[in-house]
């Protein structure tokens, strides 16, 4: 059974309980969705995250998930990210702060963070889907999982290439300079950089450093970030 509604700020919130429970407190997930145009029926959502568990659907991962495509009717697709570590959070209501926050962003080079799901079991962050893949890919010519043509993308012709690196600018300098308090990615690198279907920069995964797999008493450390675009005062 599900039960939602709309807060002031028309964010859509769903919350799913044990069919036939009469215990309203007793709640099994939460869904949270930024995006007026995403469906907001929760069969919808029960529907489309079942691709969760189809490997045709896999579109990426890192050091804290796996990233899938998941579809909707009416051409709607999101990424979503399928947490494996919740690194220094610790809590249902410090997951929500810091996803909600990041949620308020708005850059048109920044991917833009769609809602997450929470329960005891599984945790997702959903964002807007980037047709185009990532800026390494079509350099080196992969797809995922890493299957290589040996040939890079023709599209990326150089005064292409040099808007790609203006725009991912854009998105840092909002980050740094506009963000209260100021954002730092902490893991810039060519597979964090999305290409949407015009090739403009859609810079991902920045804001998450709490999400971060601890690796000593100081949290984040230098081995999470890519060697070769670490910040010299980091290194």
């Amino acid at each position: 059974r599900a039960r939602g509604g709309k807060r002031e700020d028309e964010t859509m919130v769903v919350e799913s309980t044990p069919l036939g429970s009469t215990d309203s407190s007793l709640i099994i997930g939460k869904l949270v969705l930024f995006s007026k145009t995403l469906p907001s029926k929760y069969e919808d959502w029960e529907a489309g995250t079942k691709a969760l568990l189809d490997k045709e659907c896999l579109i990426g991962g890192g050091s804290i998930g796996t990233v899938y495509r998941t579809n909707f009717e009416g051409g709607i697709s999101i990424a979503v990210k399928k947490l494996e570590t919740l690194g220094r959070i610790r809590s249902q209501d410090e997951f929500e702060q810091e996803i909600g926050r990041l949620g308020n962003l708005r850059h048109p080079n920044l991917v833009s963070f769609q809602g997450y799901y929470w329960s005891s079991s599984m945790q997702l962050i959903l964002s807007e889907f980037v047709p185009n893949g990532n800026l390494y890919d079509n350099l080196h010519g992969l797809d995922y999982p890493g299957t290589s043509t040996g040939v890079g993308n023709s599209e990326l012709y150089w005064s292409r290439r040099f808007q790609i690196a203006l725009g991912t600018a854009r998105a840092l300098s909002y980050l740094h300079h506009d963000c209260r308090p100021p954002i730092l990615h902490l893991n810039i690198k060519s597979t964090n950089i999305l290409l949407d279907e015009n090739y403009e920069a859609k810079l991902s995964d920045y804001g998450l450093g709490k999400l971060l797999p601890i690796l000593d008493n100081y949290g984040l450390t230098k081995f999470h970030n890519a060697v070769g675009y670490v910040a010299p005062e980091l290194a």
